[in-house]
């Protein structure tokens, strides 16, 4: 009989033990790349409403590789599945690394990196009430795809767009972009995804005097936004475009309208993008 519990336990134990690392194989993990001015503020409370513990990484403080015990944590003792907002690939890779039985999906938004740039160049003049030098500005916040993809490298950055992430979405197409991720799984709340709250994205002005020096600065992400938008075609929408799904949420999202409703504490503008 002792022999009988003694074993029991022993085997309770390594059950224990068995539940405890391998918890990892059991669960999804869903990575929101949030590269700033691509409508990643929308696309954060979109993803919101999809998971039950989601950890954001804001603009003051945004995650990178050093963050990983921080991850680790969440996900092994408090059942986060959602990580999104400003972050470096490297925290992704390393979290991939790590939790190799997780199911681990990815979701990069790339806008057009001259709209992209202008747009932060008018949207910090008006959250700072001053006026940069255009030359140093954008010096310092040209090719953010590389910076969040590639920590500054185009041929990473590259790499990481075309063999590691899971899903591209680009914010000129933004409700395909939706559309595309309910079909393939990644969204999951479909009528939270169709009824979302924002303001469309405002159009490049091809006639902004700072366009041509925006385009001076910006020429790595002006080719990974190119390969991009070839992802985005070719890979995904070619093979989901004809999906039920897809087209009822195409007709649901181009039917509604979509107001700004800014519920996020100092984001400065009033606007969600």
């Amino acid at each position: 009989m002792y022999i009988n519990c003694k074993i029991f336990a022993i085997v309770f134990v390594v059950f224990v033990v068995y539940l405890r690392f391998s918890y990892a194989g059991s669960d999804r993990l869903r990575f929101f790349v949030h590269i700033p001015k691509t409508g990643g503020t929308t696309f954060r409370h979109i993803f919101a409403e999809d998971c039950t513990h989601t950890w954001t990484f804001l603009a003051k403080s945004p995650g990178n590789i050093n963050d990983f015990p921080l991850v680790k944590a969440l996900v092994m003792q408090h059942n986060h599945t959602c990580f999104q907002g400003h972050m470096a690939w490297d925290l992704v890779a390393m979290t991939r690394r790590y939790f190799t039985n997780h199911t681990i999906e990815s979701f990069v938004l790339l806008r057009e990196p001259n709209a992209r740039l202008l747009s932060s160049y008018y949207y910090d003049q008006m959250v700072f009430n001053r006026t940069f030098a255009v030359d140093d500005y954008f010096s310092d916040h040209a090719n953010a795809i590389a910076l969040y993809l590639g920590n500054g490298d185009m041929e990473t950055a590259k790499n990481v767009l075309l063999y590691e992430t899971t899903h591209v979405g680009i914010t000129e197409y933004y409700h395909e972009t939706l559309a595309y991720l309910l079909a393939v799984g990644f969204l999951e709340n479909y009528e939270a995804v169709v009824n979302y709250s924002t303001r469309k994205v405002r159009p490049r002005n091809d006639f902004d005097p700072l366009l041509k020096t925006a385009i001076l600065f910006n020429a790595e992400d002006s080719d990974l936004y190119s390969i991009g938008l070839s992802i985005f075609f070719e890979r995904q929408l070619e093979q989901f475009s004809n999906e039920t799904t897809y087209k009822n949420a195409i007709i649901a999202l181009n039917n509604n309208t979509h107001t700004c409703k800014n519920d996020e504490i100092g984001i400065g503008s009033g606007k969600c993008w």
